[in-house]
């Protein structure tokens, strides 16, 4: 005698706002070159990730943010470093040295 399959609803279960961030950090890092869209589907894979209208806005809030930073760092340590080697080169006049 098999048994009844339940009717009961299960519990959904919830996401996690921490993976969510990862991926969408991820996603802004692959997709940040798409002026508007990259960040939007940064920003809702994220969402829905993490389950539910707030945490999906904190990781999605979270993602942006990190992504933000990690522009500003490879940008400031790339155009260092891009300087640098046109100052060696003699073309520092090209970018303003």
């Amino acid at each position: 005698m098999s048994a009844a399959p339940s009717t009961v609803a299960q519990p959904k279960a919830k996401g996690s706002i921490r993976l969510g961030t990862f991926v969408g950090f991820l996603l802004l890092l692959l997709l940040g070159f798409i002026p508007i869209l990259g960040a939007v589907i940064a920003g809702l894979v994220a969402g829905l990730i993490a389950r539910g209208v707030g945490r999906g806005a904190v990781a999605g809030f979270l993602a942006g943010i990190a992504g933000a930073v990690a522009l500003i760092v490879l940008l400031s340590i790339g155009g260092a470093a891009l300087g640098a080697f046109f100052g060696q080169a003699g073309l520092g006049a090209i970018i303003g040295g």
